[in-house]
């Protein structure tokens, strides 16, 4: 039922930044560059139709890097969160996300700006992976901490693995399920068996092979799987029957 609410999460993310959107409109173009060049978000309620000062409110607040200025929509709290969302992702900033009111797309926002933070560090420090490494582990408190439950700190985690390419950030995931999950999809989508074996049980590290075999379609993954009967239904399922075979084992 939890790992659902990933699912959800993944929904409502595609849902908000997908649907709120409204068509290039030149007219609030124009509107939102006059208020960003005076300093004026209140050129925004000139418009009539909600959508059109939304949008002239969300183009602002990048304008003049102002997240605040999102709170000026006050139609649709929808609309609003995506505004803040927005601006974080266009910023790489954290402060926008926590006042994202939908927990689900606060825990998404705050993974998302985690990753990018990550991937801009692998990029300038010399250090390298243990530079990166340090960032969450050493002096400095990983933002996904900062949620409220497990579970969204879970799916913060999740969302900064994935967007990072960083399976450190899947082994600060503390449901099993969710955190076996977390290495499953790295290591279907970097087609390495390397990720599952960051696990820390065996029993969890054949799961994983185990999973990974059947999502990324790989029969690879079944030779990491160490439980002879879990290898054989492994192998089976993907049209290879290993029963007595040298090799496999």
């Amino acid at each position: 039922m939890k790992f659902i609410h990933i699912i959800l999460l993944c929904l409502i993310t595609a849902f908000i930044l997908g649907c709120c959107e409204s068509p290039p409109n030149p007219e609030v173009n124009k509107r939102a560059q006059q208020a960003i060049a005076t300093k004026n978000p209140g050129l925004c309620e000139n418009f009539t139709y909600d959508y059109e000062k939304n949008d002239c409110y969300r183009q602002v607040s990048l304008g003049l890097q102002d997240s605040n200025v999102c709170k000026n929509i006050k139609s649709d709290s929808s609309t609003r969160d995506y505004c803040f969302y927005d601006f974080a992702e266009n910023t790489t900033t954290f402060g926008a996300c926590v006042d994202i009111g939908e927990d689900y797309l606060k825990a998404a926002c705050i993974g998302q700006i985690a990753g990018d933070k990550v991937n801009n560090i692998k990029s300038d420090l010399e250090s390298g992976w243990d530079g990166v490494k340090n960032f969450f582990t050493g002096n400095k408190t990983n933002p996904c901490e900062s949620q409220q439950t497990e579970e969204q700190a879970d799916a913060c985690h999740r969302y900064a693995a994935l967007n990072s390419n960083n399976p450190d950030e899947c082994s600060l995931i503390r449901n099993a399920e969710r955190r076996i999950d977390c290495y499953r999809k790295l290591a279907v989508e970097n087609k390495d068996t390397y990720m599952c074996m960051q696990l820390e049980t065996q029993a969890e590290k054949d799961t994983c092979f185990y999973n990974a075999a059947f999502s990324g379609d790989d029969p690879k993954f079944c030779r990491g799987v160490q439980d002879r009967y879990q290898k054989e239904k492994c192998y089976r399922q993907a049209g290879i029957n290993i029963t007595g075979k040298e090799g496999y084992y």
